[in-house]
C-alpha cells in the first residue's frame, strides 16, 4: 500500500478517535481479525505480531509510513501498553511482538499537541490521571472499576464538563447483561447514545467498549429476516460492527436473494476485503456497478481492493458511467470478469465481450480474432473502446 493510501487511513482515525493507534490501522485494513484481537486481549496468544495477516516487513512499512505522516502533523508520540482483560491493574502488559522494532511501532501511537494556556500550567495532575483510569476502565468494560473511579472523579471535579457523559457510558456498561426485550430499541440506544458519548470520550477504545453491545444485538438479531426499510436489524450489520468478517459473509449468504439488495451487496464486498476472497470481491463489485450504480460509487471508494483505481477512472477524458467500471477494470488489468447472473443485461452483454477481447488477446495478441473482438466492444461501448486503444491495452 503506498504512503498516500495509509495517510488517508490515518487521517480517518484522527477524525473518528482523535487520535492514531496502530492497532486500529491493522484492524481498519484487514491485517488483524478482531477476534484474533480479542484472543490476545484475554491472553490467549503470545504476542499480537503471531495474529497479523501478512509478512512482517510490508506491515511495519505500513506502520513506518503512518507514523511518518503523523509527524508530517506535527502529533505528539504517545506510548501505548495493553494490559489483559480481566487481570488486576498491576498486571504485566501484554506482548505486541517479539521483534523490537515491530513491537516500538504497535505500541507508538500519536496524538494531537494538547493546547494550554498559561494559567493551565498548574492542571491537576490527580485529575488527568483519574479521567484516563476511567477512559481505560471503560474500554474493557470493567462496571465495577468504571463506577468507582467515576465516583472519585465527581468528588474531585464536580463541575466536569464530561461527567454526564461518562455516566451514560458507565451506565452502558452494565447494560448488556439486561438489555432491552426490542432489538430495534437497543440498536437505538447503542447507535444514537452510547456510540456517540464513546466517540467523544473513549477515542480509540470506542471498539471495545462497544463491542460487548454489538455481541448482544447479534444474538438478539440471529434469524430475523432481512428488511430492506430496517437494513440495520440484521445479523450482518452487528457483525460487521465488530468486525466478525465470516458472520457478516454467512449472514448476508443466507438471506434470499441477496444479490438484490445494494446494502447486503455491500457489507458482503467489505467481509471479502478483510477475508481476502477475490472471487467474491470481484462479484460483488460487478452486481454494485451494474445493478447498483449511486451505492457503488461510495463503494469504490472506500475500497482497499480497488479505491486507487477507481481515483484513475474518475479521471479518465472520455465519460464512462459507474457500470463501465468493471468492464474498464478488467481490460486494465487483463483480469477476466465473472459470470455474475445481475440484472442490467447490456452490462452483462458488455462483460462477455470484454472476456472475450481479453481470452483473444491471450491467445493471439494482435491476431484476427482480438481485432474482431474489438470491433465487439467499439459497437457495444465506443467511450470504453476509444480508453482501451488510447491506453494501448
Amino acid at each position: 500500500m503506498d504512503a498516500r493510501k495509509v495517510a488517508n487511513h490515518v487521517d480517518e482515525l484522527l477524525m473518528e478517535q482523535g487520535e492514531y493507534v496502530p492497532v486500529e490501522l491493522l484492524l481498519r485494513l484487514g491485517r488483524l481479525a478482531y477476534s484474533d484481537y480479542e484472543a490476545w486481549r484475554r491472553a490467549a496468544l503470545p504476542t499480537l505480531a503471531e495474529a497479523l495477516q501478512g509478512s512482517p516487513k510490508p506491515i511495519a512499512g505500513l506502520l513506518e509510513a503512518a507514523a511518518a505522516h503523523c509527524r508530517s502533523l506535527g502529533l505528539e508520540a504517545q506510548h501505548r501498553s495493553y494490559a489483559p482483560w480481566g487481570a488486576a491493574d498491576d498486571a504485566d502488559a501484554l506482548s505486541l511482538a517479539r521483534a523490537e522494532a515491530l513491537a516500538s511501532l504497535l505500541a507508538t501511537g500519536y496524538r494531537p499537541v494538547p493546547e494550554r494556556a498559561q494559567m493551565d500550567l498548574f492542571f491537576d495532575t490527580r485529575e488527568t490521571v483519574l479521567e484516563n483510569r476511567l477512559r481505560e476502565a471503560l474500554a474493557r468494560c470493567d462496571g465495577e472499576a468504571s463506577e468507582s473511579l467515576l465516583a472519585k472523579l465527581t468528588e474531585q471535579r464536580p463541575d466536569h464538563p464530561a461527567l454526564g457523559a461518562f455516566g451514560v457510558l458507565v451506565d452502558g456498561v452494565f447494560l448488556p447483561s439486561n438489555p432491552p426485550e426490542s432489538a430495534s430499541d437497543y440498536l437505538d440506544h447503542v447507535d444514537a447514545r452510547l456510540e456517540p458519548y464513546a466517540r467523544e470520550c473513549l477515542g480509540a477504545g470506542v471498539r471495545d467498549y462497544l463491542a460487548p453491545h454489538w455481541r448482544t444485538l447479534g444474538g438478539m438479531l440471529d434469524g430475523m429476516h432481512f428488511d430492506s426499510r430496517l437494513p440495520r436489524l440484521h445479523r450482518s450489520y452487528s457483525a460487521a460492527r465488530l468486525g466478525y468478517w465470516e458472520e457478516v459473509r454467512d449472514a448476508v449468504e443466507a438471506t434470499p436473494a441477496w444479490w438484490r439488495q445494494p446494502v447486503l451487496i455491500e457489507r458482503l464486498w467489505g467481509a471479502a476485503e478483510h477475508l481476502r476472497e477475490p472471487p467474491v470481491i470481484q462479484q460483488c463489485m460487478c452486481l454494485l456497478c451494474w445493478d447498483h450504480p449511486t451505492h457503488a460509487e461510495a463503494a469504490l471508494r472506500e475500497s482497499l481492493s480497488f479505491g486507487a483505481a477507481y481515483r484513475t477512472f474518475t479521471e479518465l477524458d472520455d465519460f464512462l458511467e459507474t457500470r463501465d467500471f468493471p468492464a474498464w477494470y478488467a481490460l486494465r488489468y487483463r483480469q477476466r470478469l465473472p459470470d455474475v447472473a445481475a440484472d442490467n443485461r447490456d452490462a452483462v452483454a458488455i462483460a462477455g465481450v470484454v472476456n472475450a477481447l481479453i481470452k483473444a488477446a491471450a491467445r493471439e495478441p494482435g491476431g484476427a480474432e482480438e481485432i474482431d473482438q474489438r470491433r465487439a466492444l467499439q459497437e457495444a461501448c465506443p467511450a470504453l473502446f476509444r480508453q482501451h486503444m488510447g491506453a494501448g491495452l
